[in-house]
Order: structure tokens, then C-alpha cells, then sequence
């Protein structure tokens, strides 16, 4: 399987990803210190403590769930997941928008009301 975050631009990576799905059982949705220990990278949905800020985006974005989750359960599909990777740019750092143009062109990614983040 190819790394759907590969980034070319040393300058530019993503520091966090998780694998959401909408589970709040904190059992099943939770990476354990214990596991990020033993070398688990990929982040669950309890483990994402701030909001995803996405700003005038936000509701083309929920529109685009809700159209996904609707055709999965049309066709008898029930398991969702999104896979959200995050870029934040140190807080001495040029924010990530400065060079958002060449990035959005390449690789997409939405950037955060906060123009430090990159979601992608």
C-alpha cells in the first residue's frame, strides 16, 4: 500500500494522523500510550483533542460525510472511516499557507482557520 502522505518537500509533513470513524467506545477508539510505545503512528478518534477547524469549508465539508455515509448505507456498506492527516507548522515557523499554493497544486490539502495547519 502506497503512503497517502508522502511528501516531497522535506519542510512540509505530516506530524499526526488519525483514523476516524465516529466510535466513541474508548476501548475500540483510543491509541493506548503503551501502543504509540510499541511504534502505532496512525491516531484514533479519541486521541484527536483539538477541533478541525476547516472555516468556510466546514460545510461543504459535513455536506460531503453525510453524501459518503449515505451511500454506503444505501448499499449495505457500515464501515466509514477517514483518514485525516496534519501538518502544523512550528511556532517559529513560516506559516504552512505561505506555500499552501504550490502544496494545494500538488497535494492537495485544506488549509485550518489557523493558517499554521494543513489538513490533508
Amino acid at each position: 500500500m502506497h503512503n497517502v502522505f508522502l511528501t516531497p518537500d522535506p519542510t512540509i509533513r505530516i506530524h499526526e494522523q488519525y483514523d476516524l470513524k465516529g466510535v466513541l467506545d474508548p476501548k475500540k477508539r483510543r491509541v493506548t500510550d503503551k501502543q504509540r510505545a510499541a511504534g502505532v503512528t496512525t491516531l484514533k478518534d479519541l486521541n484527536l483533542t483539538e477541533p478541525i477547524r476547516l472555516g468556510r469549508l466546514a460545510q461543504l465539508f459535513n455536506a460531503t460525510v453525510r453524501s459518503d455515509c449515505r451511500f454506503l448505507m444505501d448499499h449495505g456498506m457500515m464501515d466509514y472511516s477517514l483518514l485525516l492527516g496534519v501538518c502544523k507548522s512550528p511556532p517559529d515557523a513560516e506559516p504552512v499557507c505561505s506555500r499552501l499554493f504550490t502544496w494545494q497544486k500538488e497535494f492537495g490539502g485544506v488549509l485550518a482557520s489557523n493558517p499554521k495547519t494543513l489538513y490533508y
